[in-house]
């Protein structure tokens, strides 16, 4: 596609968000740190952002590890696009 992965800013791209963002992480990812969502939701510029950590879960184990808080993120994260 002509373009490298290191070029990529996640940060900076997210930066100049305006559309919602809902970032779900789990707190023992050992494949991407925990931090980089942290990270990016605090660059996020959206006024309709949201990140939930899952307690015990690793890389895409959020939801078979925590699915009622997942269900709670995803629901709260859908109120606060309709408004």
């Amino acid at each position: 596609a002509g373009y490298r992965i290191r070029d990529f800013h996640t940060c900076a791209i997210l930066a100049q968000e305006k559309r919602p963002v809902l970032l779900i992480h789990g707190r023992n990812d050992r494949l991407v740190q925990t931090e980089m969502s942290i990270r990016n939701f605090t660059c996020c510029a959206s006024a309709q952002k949201q990140l939930f950590l899952a307690e015990g879960a690793g890389h895409a184990e959020s939801f078979r590890i925590e699915p009622n808080g997942y269900r709670a993120a995803l629901t709260a994260f859908w109120k606060q696009c309709e408004s």
